[in-house]
């Protein structure tokens, strides 16, 4: 049964008319710049001949060294080869694992494809199919080689794991799909040209630097160079454009094809868990990061991370079937609540829900029977791959030598899990949301209401209403100012222009307005009810001082973020390639931002509540950034010590302001739950 879809075709289409677009285009940029430079090899030619000296024989010579430049700028890409970095993998054999090498070979036979040239597995919740790719690998074939990670092995059951390593073999199952091998190729040459020229660049200083004769005309090689560039970039985004709309195709078309071969229910399970699987993981790698175990390193993270999954499955009220979590559409959609839809023609692969529905859509019927067993039962020696793993994710770490067992781990886990979680009584109220600020009465008022009314389902959903609408207002505000390159986009089921983006904000920035009001009046009467409580329990008043606390830190929050955003944006060009003259300007305009930007740090370094979040490292680093003036540049090069002192001090000051932020509000959301007596946890 064939699953090429009309969608699929036009995107193929274009994509072959991007390529041909791109080739008949990149003849003529060369066609020129042949001619170009055959123009100054004969210029040069006459200048030697008519005038036989030593300086014109210079000139020839540097004439010749700008024509070869620009010629080889053209054709640098011939000789790239793409290869994979393979020290982070681990390859098996068949004689190890067969049974996971006798579903590979079913699965190759049914999908009517060739087997991997080689199978690896890695640390992680992955699943690909790569290759060293060059651009001969255009016109002669490469076999692939299959990644698997063993993050999801540990997380799916077999028919799940049938169903997603089937989706890697579909992409290589049609003869179609190599338009998609093209595309991709076509893209590495031009971004090649335009973005992997370091090499070539020193290249060119050195022979600039040879004489002064030659660096004359390095100078318009380099103008040359920029307007084919600036051509590049034009095409690059066509047929980069096309590229991605082929390939959000290829995945629905692999999808059809694992779930015509294997289990239509499988592959959506399996994917509807992924998120899941990756949260669990890193959740329970971050525990070992945390300052008080910076000692510890785990035995092995996966039985770890089957538990955290479990827990946050659970926390969610997620059901759990086989010991697996059962993540279905709706709990996943929960988590977006958003009306706004754009068709995103930059993105590559579809979302997790429009795979789901496109297979839905399908309607394929399944006749047999899901293997529900583990899927790393599949593997020969699963234990001792886990551990394999887990030492070497510890090995960067040389100061990590005690080892936590999995009972200290999962009491470790929750007791940080309940620090920064909030008590369940309030319905979800403050999950995603803080108390907005406004003036503390002064006197204490008698209320008649009931705590269920300040926190029912209505006003919950009116809190997540405003945020879906401030998270689409933003999205909007990048539409109108085409910072998202989309002509068209739907919200609420109607279809807008992009013309129309700033008026539909005003509609909704009115609807926020009037939720604000109602949100603030609600917030205002928890405030009034609890500090009700506080003095009926005849408690030392505490409510006032920690709302105070968190508005007073809150009326500066705007502002320091502003400064974090333009102090990293002057100072972007570091990680680009910059003359050092504009070094020394732009370290210059950096002087004021840093001025304030210690200021501020201070400030927030100064509260012991905040300090405390920061490793033993990144206060060290923060304590010579606030005490001494540092030099980022000397004559020639960057002092990269300061820089890193620099930097680390940046994400410090963001992260002691996100910390101040969920730390005074946590406290309050804490103190309001102990007026009531409850505070859940888990």
């Amino acid at each position: 049964m064939s699953y090429i879809s009309k969608d699929f075709k036009n995107a193929s289409r274009k994509a072959i008319l991007s390529l041909v677009f791109f080739a008949i285009c990149y003849l003529i940029i060369v066609l020129l710049t042949l001619g170009i430079a055959a123009a100054a090899v004969f210029g040069a030619y006459l200048l030697v001949v008519s005038f036989p000296r030593f300086i014109t024989l210079a000139l020839g010579v540097g004439i010749l060294g700008f024509a070869v430049i620009i010629v080889l700028f053209l054709f640098k890409f011939l000789g790239k080869n793409t290869k994979q970095d393979l020290s982070h993998l681990h390859e098996i054999k068949g004689s190890d694992n067969p049974l996971l090498f006798a579903m590979l070979d079913e699965l190759v036979k049914n999908i009517n494809t060739k087997f991997p040239k080689r199978v690896f597995l890695s640390y992680d919740v992955n699943a690909s199919v790569f290759f060293n790719s060059s651009f001969w690998s255009m016109f002669f074939p490469v076999k692939k080689n299959l990644q698997i990670g063993l993050g999801l092995i540990n997380t799916v059951t077999e028919a799940e794991l049938k169903a997603i390593l089937a989706h890697e073999f579909g992409h290589f199952s049609q003869k179609e799909m190599k338009i998609g091998s093209y595309v991709y190729n076509v893209n590495q040459v031009i971004h090649n040209l335009l973005f992997e020229n370091d090499s070539f660049d020193d290249t060119m200083e050195r022979w600039a630097g040879i004489s002064s004769y030659f660096s004359i005309f390095v100078i318009p090689a380099v103008k040359v160079i920029s307007a084919v560039k600036w051509l590049l970039v034009k095409l690059y985004t066509v047929v980069n454009k096309t590229h991605l709309a082929l390939s959000r195709e290829m995945e629905f078309h692999a999808d059809a094809i694992a779930a015509e071969t294997t289990s239509p229910n499988g592959l959506k399970t399996g994917l509807l868990r992924l998120e899941l699987s990756e949260t669990a993981l890193s959740s329970g790698l971050s525990i070992y990061n945390i300052e008080k175990y910076e000692a510890k390193r785990s035995k092995n993270i996966y039985p770890e991370q089957t538990y955290v999954m479990q827990f946050l499955a659970k926390q969610r009220g997620v059901e759990i079937l086989n010991e697996l979590p059962l993540v279905s559409l709706s709990v996943y959609n929960s988590l977006n609540n958003t009306k706004l839809v754009i068709k995103d023609q930059w993105a590559s692969h579809p979302s997790i829900e429009d795979r789901i529905n496109s297979l839905d859509a399908l309607k394929i019927n399944h006749s047999h029977e899901d293997n529900f067993s583990p899927a790393k039962l599949l593997l020969g020696d699963h234990a001792q791959l886990e551990k394999h793993f887990t030492e070497e994710l510890f090995s960067h770490y040389p100061n990590k030598t005690e080892v936590m067992n999995f009972e200290d781990f999962k009491d470790v886990f929750v007791k940080e899990y309940n620090k920064s979680s909030l008590p369940s009584t309030f319905n979800g109220y403050y999950d995603n949301k803080a108390p907005l600020v406004f003036d503390i009465p002064t006197s204490l008022k008698q209320l008649d209401i009931s705590i269920e009314s300040l926190f029912n389902d209505d006003m919950v959903a009116k809190v997540i209403e405003q945020t879906t609408l401030e998270n689409d207002i933003n999205t909007l505000e990048h539409i109108a100012n085409k910072n998202i390159s989309t002509k068209t986009f739907d919200y609420d089921g109607k279809k807008y222009n992009r013309k129309e983006a700033k008026k539909l904000i005003g509609t909704l920035r009115t609807a926020q307005d009037k939720l604000k009001e109602q949100i603030l009046v609600n917030d205002v009467a928890i405030f009034e009810f609890f500090l009700q409580r506080e003095a009926d329990s005849d408690r030392e008043e505490s409510l006032k001082r920690l709302y105070s606390n968190y508005f007073e830190f809150e009326s500066k929050t705007n502002n320091r973020l502003e400064l974090y955003f333009k102090a990293s944006n002057a100072l972007q060009f570091i990680n680009e390639r910059t003359q050092h003259n504009e070094i020394k300007v732009k370290l210059m305009e950096f002087e004021p931002i840093e001025k304030t930007l210690k200021a501020e740090l201070s400030d927030l370094y100064s509260k012991e509540y905040l300090k405390v979040e920061l490793t033993k490292e990144a206060q060290k680093k923060v304590d010579i950034y606030l005490a001494e003036k540092l030099a980022y540049f000397g004559k020639k090069d960057y002092f990269h010590g300061n820089l890193e002192i620099l930097f680390t001090s940046l994400e410090a000051f963001i992260s002691l302001l996100n910390a101040g932020h969920a730390i005074l509000k946590n406290e309050i959301v804490n103190y309001q739950a102990s007026l009531i007596g409850k505070k859940e946890t888990a």
